[in-house]
């Protein structure tokens, strides 16, 4: 244009940019009519989620008196969310109850994915998802048994639109309280003192001498550990 255009770049109402550059070709035709052209080139050396849902916009001015001719982009970022929270899961828990854990992820645009993970087995049935702008939101029902005792549970957020990156995610150890499971192994005790463990279906099978010795060992396995052990005959 004549006069020479003023070109700059804004972010929202932030000025980012009012160096003009000529063209590389400095001359190009427009309805027959020679005339220079000038340009502003903007670098955005690294996307960051300022930018994220952000209006990037392009004003050509030449004349205070005249409003600018604006083209304007939307900005549209994606990523791994920024945090991902799991609610406690209050207390010790006992085994045979079912027990409700919910997570929250927020910082990813498009929402991101949920998924929920227990001793590294994924779960499928979850009971609620949410999503809003931003965040994600969701939870599962699960009932603990002693096995599930130490165990992880884990949830992960990825985001949709890039799979490939690793998903992050929070986790909570359970503490399981179960009563003690019980099981005797039982020994024949040879002269000179050798043991000669059974297995089980010795052990059904097993006829004893009188004056035999044998060896009854009971292992028990509980949360809290067991703290006494009682024999009975009969």
């Amino acid at each position: 244009g004549t006069p020479t255009p003023n070109i700059t770049w804004w972010l929202g109402n932030k000025l980012l940019d009012s160096t003009l550059e000529q063209l590389e070709d400095p001359v190009i035709e427009i309805t027959s009519d020679m005339k220079k052209v000038v340009s502003n080139v903007l670098h955005i050396v690294q996307i960051s989620r300022d930018h994220l849902s952000t209006n990037l916009s392009c004003s050509a001015s030449n004349n205070p008196g005249i409003p600018p001719l604006v083209a304007t982009v939307a900005l549209i970022t994606s990523g791994i969310p920024l945090e991902v929270t799991l609610s406690d899961v209050v207390g010790n828990l006992t085994a045979g109850e079912r027990v409700l854990v919910s997570c929250r992820a927020w910082g990813s645009q498009p929402p991101p994915l949920l998924h929920w993970w227990l001793n590294g087995q994924h779960l499928s049935l979850v009971s609620n998802e949410t999503n809003d702008i931003n965040w994600s939101w969701s939870e599962v029902e699960i009932e603990v048994n002693g096995q599930d005792n130490g165990v992880k549970l884990e949830c992960r957020a990825e985001s949709p639109s890039m799979p490939y990156l690793s998903p992050t995610g929070a986790h909570q150890y359970l503490t399981v309280y179960y009563v003690p499971e019980a099981h005797m192994r039982l020994s024949r005790v040879k002269a000179g003192g050798e043991v000669i463990g059974m297995d089980e279906n010795s052990v059904r099978d097993a006829a004893f001498l009188e004056g035999e010795a044998i060896k009854l060992t009971c292992d028990a396995i509980a949360n809290p550990s067991p703290y006494n052990f009682t024999f009975m005959f009969n």
